[in-house]
């Protein structure tokens, strides 16, 4: 007689904020370095150093494209260079000395138009124009003003959370005149009426200016507990301010990314999307409240966000309590197609964000150390793609910056990826089942670990049994004798494999009494 089977299909996400006896069966309550899509799970992207000639102690990276070359300009506390894979150029400025910044005064900026502006709120402002090979102090900048963060806007630059000979402004926006392509704005000047230069105070609450981001047509200014909207109008002011909330702001720098006409943003206790009108929390109920109890409390403001739009997913990168250092080593990653949120272990990386990497070495059959049967890059294939934006992290703990793509390593070592279902009770919560085997649904190559777990009671501790190894492709199921109430699988695949997991079935035996 055939023992009762049940199958979970297409389990994909996961969810910490719920019971797992209360989850659907479609839904894990435990994953790391797993991507979910199109209902399947698979390992998450591994990561490889590019550009080892780059200085030690890079602390920003922004992507800049000159005449169709894609150009990284990277910063150090002390130095800005430029490198397109080969060796880094010095292109800091040739007068004024070093640079001040450090971990916590952040360097920040954009491109304008086609010059880059950079800003570390210790220094005066930097601008590099095309015609220009270095670096200067940013012209017209009033010589004792600061700025924590100053962003491009349209032709215009935008200076938030300012000083002024000393004196703290922390809700103040000046915004320059506007500038000519290529060119850098004529004046700052609030008190000339002839031009649009202007500054605005958004104390309507207590909070300090965090950062600025384009939506739109409008740019969002955020505070640590409110956010605000400004839209160019024209004539006597130039922009129009409007406070958008009042019950939230963002969390640190860097904490927004803007996707179809909205921006993901991580605040104080929430991760919100909105458009510029209306806000709808994306993690409330699934993912809010291990995220925030995960975050160092010492090191919240290194959070940062990142999109990775070639995959619409957002990166949520922030320092865990599990970190043995200051720095980001975990990543939430949500999906904005499907919804589904996913964990994944990160290089202790401090900042990161998208561009064009250029490729500079090939990856030829002759030279690829891989063997045929494992390796699943493609013969004459280019390491990087240069028509993709990739993920560039740079890691100063490790002195790398780290490119996330399709390699099966995290740097130099394999990784491992974990699927986790517990207190499922296989609709009978009474009764002791008998679990006497697990057949997973997947396909690819390479070797799973599976635990099979039980507990008597829901949400007590599960005693696991295993690992039973299950090889893809050359196995139907493993077989077990686990007896529970509840019943839960784990199930851990070494990253040298290409694997996909659309589902997997518990088979056991009738109930064997109460206990």
């Amino acid at each position: 007689m055939a023992l009762p089977r049940i199958e979970i299909k297409n389990p994909v996400g996961v969810n910490k904020s719920l019971s797992p006896a209360d989850l659907p069966l479609n839904v894990w309550s435990d994953v790391r370095n797993v991507r979910f899509k199109d209902g399947k799970a698979s390992k998450c992207q591994g990561y490889e150093q590019v550009f080892d000639s780059t200085p030690t102690d890079t602390l920003y990276l922004l992507n800049y494209v000159s005449l169709s070359t894609p150009f990284w300009i990277t910063a150090t506390a002390t130095k800005i260079y430029r490198t397109e894979g080969g060796p880094s150029v010095d292109i800091s400025r040739l007068v004024g000395g070093d640079y001040s910044a450090d971990e916590t005064h952040q360097w920040n900026g954009g491109v304008m138009n086609g010059t880059v502006v950079l800003n570390n709120g210790v220094d005066v402002p930097q601008s590099l124009q095309p015609s220009t090979s270095n670096f200067q102090d940013l012209p017209n900048w009033p010589a004792t003003d600061r700025a924590k963060v100053i962003r491009p806007f349209k032709n215009y630059l935008v200076a938030m959370n300012v000083t002024k000979s000393g004196n703290e402004q922390p809700t103040t926006v000046k915004w320059s005149s506007p500038a000519d392509p290529g060119e850098v704005p004529f004046t700052w000047d609030v008190n000339d009426a002839t031009n649009d230069a202007g500054e605005n105070f958004l104390a309507d609450t207590s909070g300090a200016i965090v950062d600025g981001k384009k939506l739109k047509d409008a740019f969002i200014i955020y505070k640590e507990d409110s956010v605000y909207s400004m839209v160019y109008v024209g004539g006597t002011f130039v922009f129009q301010f409007r406070q958008l909330f009042d019950d939230i702001g963002m969390i640190g720098q860097n904490c927004a990314a803007e996707f179809d006409g909205k921006h993901f943003v991580v605040g104080q206790g929430d991760v919100y999307v909105h458009n510029g009108v209306q806000k709808s929390s994306v993690i409330e109920g699934v993912m809010k409240e291990y995220l925030f109890s995960s975050m160092n409390s010492d090191n919240i403001q290194r959070t940062f966000v990142v999109p990775d739009y070639a995959n619409s997913e957002m990166w949520v990168c922030y320092c865990s309590t599990d970190a043995n250092d200051n720095y980001c080593d975990r990543a939430l990653v949500w999906n904005w197609r499907d919804n589904r949120w996913t964990i994944r272990d990160i290089p202790q990386v401090y900042y990161g964000t998208y561009g064009i990497v250029n490729p500079q070495d090939p990856d030829y059959w002759d030279i690829d150390s891989a063997q045929w049967n494992t390796d699943t890059t493609i013969w004459g294939e280019a390491r990087y793609n240069p028509a993709k934006m990739k993920l560039l992290f740079t890691s100063v703990a490790q002195d790398k910056l780290f490119l996330i793509g399709d390699t099966s390593l995290f740097d130099t070592a394999t990784f491992t990826s974990r699927l986790e279902k517990t207190d499922v009770y296989l609709d009978d919560d009474l009764n002791v089942k008998m679990i006497t085997g697990i057949t997973p649904h997947m396909s690819g190559s390479g070797t799973v670990n599976i635990w099979v777990g039980s507990n008597q009671i829901q949400s007590n501790a599960v005693e696991w049994q295993g690992p039973y190894t299950y090889e893809i492709g050359r196995q139907f199921k493993v077989d077990c004798r686990v007896a529970g109430r509840y019943v839960a699988v784990k199930m851990e695949i070494d990253s040298s494999g290409s694997w996909a997991l659309n589902g997997f079935t518990v088979e056991y035996s009738k109930p064997v009494g109460e206990k």
